[in-house]
């Protein structure tokens, strides 16, 4: 093993925590497909006026070259009008986020993660930015904002994640980032900027 790579298995150890994933659902026996923003267009479209910004691995496939995923993860402040709008459109709910939210099921057997973020002190700045950080149309959960929910979940994933992000981030919007960092998760700076040094030593 590198040294580059213990170094960062070490930071991921140093940060994980238990609950900060999805819920326990049981996904053996799913089959996995390769999604992209055009495969849920229909079910996004319906649900854009409670205002919402598309989050998980399909944002990070934004920021970076796409990584396999087959989930659909929104992040939202009106969680009482969208869970309201989910039900209406004849989805179930099927568990609950220990991060904040829920999962539910559609009627063609897939599954998304609504994440409520409206305690969080960035939540209405990051929908606001997520209007105009769009692909294809699908507000993005700006890259600042998707890195704070990754400094929070820290599992093994999601510190991959930010350093592929940053990877192919140039030094102005690294710096960007950088000072939302300082600002609303000071705690973590030390671990991002570990996580940036580490990503260039492999480059």
């Amino acid at each position: 093993m590198s040294i580059v790579r213990k170094q960062m298995l070490d930071l991921v150890k140093r940060r994980s925590r238990p609950g900060t994933g999805s819920s326990h659902i049981d996904w053996r026996g799913k089959q996995m497909k390769k999604h992209s923003l055009q495969y849920w267009a229909i079910l996004i479209d319906k649900l854009r006026p409670l205002g919402y910004a598309v989050a998980g691995g399909l944002a990070v496939g934004v920021y970076s070259p796409e990584r396999a995923t087959q989930d659909l993860d929104l992040v939202m402040v009106a969680r009482a009008r969208m869970e309201e709008r989910l039900h209406q459109l004849g989805y179930t709910k099927v568990g609950k986020l220990s991060i904040g939210g829920s999962t539910w099921r559609l009627p063609d057997g897939r599954e998304i993660d609504v994440i409520d973020i409206s305690d969080r002190p960035w939540a209405e700045k990051a929908l606001q930015e997520a209007l105009t950080t769009t692909f294809h149309g699908f507000p993005i959960l700006p890259l600042p904002y998707l890195v704070l929910m990754k400094l929070e979940a820290s599992r093994i994933q999601d510190i991959a994640d930010i350093g592929r992000m940053l990877k192919y981030a140039d030094s102005e919007l690294r710096q960007h980032v950088r000072s939302v960092v300082t600002s609303y998760k000071p705690q973590d700076l030390e671990d991002y900027d570990q996580i940036v040094l580490l990503e260039d030593l492999e480059t």
